[in-house]
């Protein structure tokens, strides 16, 4: 009897485990290895965080250790009328001649906060960013190696780092008519992105299955909806 109780227990106690990891998002270390974050800080360098604001048009020129990085961005309009060119946020990368580099790290209508990432690639990093707003914006800029680990599920845009193993995943948007959503991967040994998912602005809610290249990544998640890779 004292056998038979004692397997019961652990097949309940197996049982709890697996079922606790149902939904997380692909296994890697809980915390950041000092080697892998050494890889993140050699690609895109290192600087101290920073905060821009404002309440109209501005340029920022970026530090040169600087030129690649992480933006906490927020923003409110100063009307509530989206299909109002005042209800605009752009954030665009520049480059050294004042040219746009091609890169729109945000670009929207209506009230807003996310996470999003510029100068990923090298081959086009940007000097400077140039906000167009009418309302107040808060830019909060953190080195790319700041950024969370891949999470299982969340909201808005996000940018995160991947540093496990080659893994298959299920990627679900929902309420994509708010906004494109997208999945884009940029691997550290690549130097350019690749996009495992988009809706391709059919405004239709999105479920496909993906592969996460093996790390170490940023992965950049645009979407004005929830979101979830498990």
């Amino acid at each position: 009897m004292r056998r038979t109780t004692i397997a019961a227990a652990l097949v309940v106690s197996v049982a709890a485990v697996v079922s606790s990891l149902v939904g997380v998002a692909p296994a890697q270390a809980a915390g950041m290895p000092a080697a892998m974050k050494a890889q993140y800080d050699h690609e895109y360098g290192t600087f101290t965080p920073f905060t821009k604001s404002g309440s109209r048009n501005a340029t920022i020129v970026l530090p040169q250790n600087a030129r690649s990085g992480i933006i906490l961005a927020t923003f409110t309009p100063t009307t509530k009328d989206m299909n109002s060119s005042d209800a605009d946020f752009f954030v665009k990368e520049l480059n050294s001649k004042g040219g746009p580099t091609g890169s729109i790290p945000i670009g929207l209508s209506g009230k807003y906060t996310g996470r999003v990432a510029y100068g990923t690639d090298s081959w086009r990093k940007p000097a400077a960013l140039e906000v167009e707003a009418k309302g107040q914006w808060t830019l909060k800029f953190s080195q790319v190696s700041s950024a969370p680990a891949l999470t299982a599920s969340g909201h808005g845009d996000d940018v995160m780092l991947y540093w496990g193993a080659t893994a298959t995943r299920q990627f679900r948007c929902t309420n994509t008519r708010v906004a494109t959503c997208m999945l884009r991967e940029t691997l550290l040994r690549n130097d350019y992105e690749t996009i495992p998912a988009s809706d391709n602005g059919s405004g239709k809610d999105l479920s496909k299955r993906i592969t996460l290249s093996k790390g170490p990544s940023v992965l950049q998640l645009n979407a004005g909806s929830t979101w979830s890779i498990r």
